[in-house]
């Protein structure tokens, strides 16, 4: 939300005159792109250049009327003329090259003639990365860079370098992957949804990681001993605010009486004025300290997100045999998975890696059903649940519009379906669209629509724009699933913490090359 509200420009005091390119994993794609989908990669990269070279030249005529109707801020209208012509300058001389360039340094060469909508969604990400690195902005936001593969990140880690010290271009990443933050923040704004406190750390990841732990651990120590003080201060500030009633009732009393006797007057106000000064120091310091406690109890506070389980069954025969399957495209004439022989059994937890395009999408539409094979034979028995990696983005562009009982779309009262909402973590979201949900959220309710009681869990790229706490519900999920599961993930984080039994690295061809893994 905060990276669409920058996009926007709405925020008070942001400079209009910077341009910003914003970059989503899906969203880029359900709402803005599909007008280009049909377009080759060059093309695609080229037509979004084109498009802030159209946007620079309407700016570019604005400004120019502007200074022929005699604007008093000839010089700053004309110094933000000279930028922009600067800026057009560039990207006429040097877009075409740098396109070409990024297209042979991410290995596009035997995709430059399939149309983006046919590429994997890590291919498309990555049309989307270089068509915003080639625009030159003043801001680049990647909001949860995601589905790249070891080599594109890498590739990507050293453009926003190149972008931040050579162009000096602000680059702002939102993402909760551990490794690539480390690699590239060297400051941080946080977000704590439990408090919803905003903090700024001037440091890289790794010391932001290591102070926020320090002081939610010192919040959490300390508040113990506080509590008994903050009750105490409270009941001094009743006491307080009592005896200074008394006071002023003692005062008045003593003001109605004897009202000729100056003197006495005149004593009983320097008492209570002495008093009443007093009275207002201790209050402010009992004040200042319950809201010290406070402050503490928000610290201490961290993200809780609700555990979920998945019910299944371990089935009691082997769930797929692939024997030597091919599978070749339409209208391609090479085969993505050629001579293929696998093996999945009941309890296998299965970590399928590879490069993006692989062909790890295919094999798994194959093994659900979804495709049928060229040559070769699939043999199924089994009851999956299929998380597509395309699942949120189908949701963002089919049910933008439609709140999150209205998506689930079954026959129950809005009080079932609240609750069923409510048994995934999700309650408060019944009524927002999806198109306002966080990724995190999305998972859930996609998870909420289809729960079934499957022996086989299929996660393609699952985990890409999830939160730390929804990894770790996810990881808990698979790692006591009592059935079979295959993940699909370029996420090093979420890799080393899934427990599987077997490493399936898909090579050219969908060749295998499998690593048994010892159950610990």
């Amino acid at each position: 939300s905060l990276a669409k509200v920058i996009v926007s420009k709405e925020i008070p005091g942001f400079p209009n005159d910077m341009s910003i390119q914003y970059v989503s994993s899906h969203e880029n794609y359900a709402f803005d792109e599909r007008e280009h989908e049909d377009l080759l990669p060059k093309e695609y990269m080229t037509a979004i250049v084109n498009d802030k070279m159209t946007s620079l030249k309407n700016e570019i005529s604005k400004l120019e009327e502007r200074l022929g109707d005699d604007d008093e801020d000839v010089e700053g209208i004309a110094n933000r003329l000279a930028e922009l012509c600067d800026t057009q300058d560039e990207l006429e001389s040097t877009s075409a090259k740098e396109i070409q360039q990024m297209l042979t340094d991410l290995g596009f060469q035997k995709f430059l003639n399939y149309p983006v909508s046919c590429l994997s969604s890590g291919w498309r990400y990555k049309c989307r990365l270089a068509a915003a690195f080639s625009t030159h902005p003043d801001i680049l936001i990647l909001d949860e860079p995601s589905i790249l593969d070891a080599n594109s990140l890498e590739w990507m880690v050293e453009k926003c370098k190149d972008m931040a010290v050579g162009a000096n271009a602000m680059v702002v990443i939102i993402s909760h992957k551990t490794l690539l933050l480390e690699k590239l923040c060297d400051r941080i704004l946080y977000i704590n949804s439990a408090n919803n406190k905003t903090t700024f750390y001037n440091c890289g990841y790794e010391e932001f990681q290591a102070t926020r732990e320090a002081n939610a651990d010192y919040a959490e120590r300390t508040l113990e001993v506080f509590d008994t003080k903050l009750q105490t201060a409270k009941s001094s500030l009743k006491h307080l605010k009592d005896q200074l009633q008394r006071r002023e009732n003692n005062f008045m009393k003593a003001s109605s009486q004897n009202a000729d006797q100056r003197f006495i007057r005149g004593k009983c106000k320097e008492a209570k004025q002495k008093a009443d000064r007093s009275a207002a120091s201790k209050f402010k310091q009992i004040c200042s300290e319950v809201d010290e406690m406070e402050e503490l109890k928000r610290d201490a506070l961290r993200e809780q997100v609700q555990k979920l389980k998945l019910d299944g069954y371990c089935c009691g025969s082997t769930l797929a045999i692939f024997d030597d399957v091919s599978f070749v495209h339409p209208n391609e004439s090479l085969p993505i998975l050629q001579y293929l022989d696998a093996r999945i059994e009941p309890t296998d937890r299965i970590l399928l890696t590879g490069e993006n395009g692989c062909g790890k999408t295919t094999f798994l539409k194959l093994l659900v059903g979804e495709l049928e094979p060229t040559e070769g034979k699939i043999m199924r028995d089994l009851d999956p649940l299929y998380f597509p990696q395309t699942s949120l983005t189908e949701m963002t562009i089919d049910h933008a519009d439609k709140s999150a009982v209205e998506y689930l779309d079954c026959n129950k009262t809005q009080t079932d379906l609240r609750q069923h909402l409510g048994d995934f973590g999700i309650a408060e979201t019944a009524l927002r669209p999806v198109a306002a949900l966080s990724a995190g959220q999305r998972v859930r309710l996609w998870l909420a629509k289809n729960q079934l009681h499957p022996s086989l869990l299929i996660f393609d790229e699952i985990s890409e724009n999830l939160d730390y706490e929804s990894v770790n519900v996810l990881l808990s999920i698979l790692n006591s699933f009592v059935g079979a599961a295959i993940v699909v993930s370029h996420d090093a984080d979420f890799c080393t913490a899934f427990r599987p039994t077997q490493i399936w690295k898909m090579r050219s061809f969908g060749q295998f090359l499998v690593q048994h893994i010892e159950d610990k």
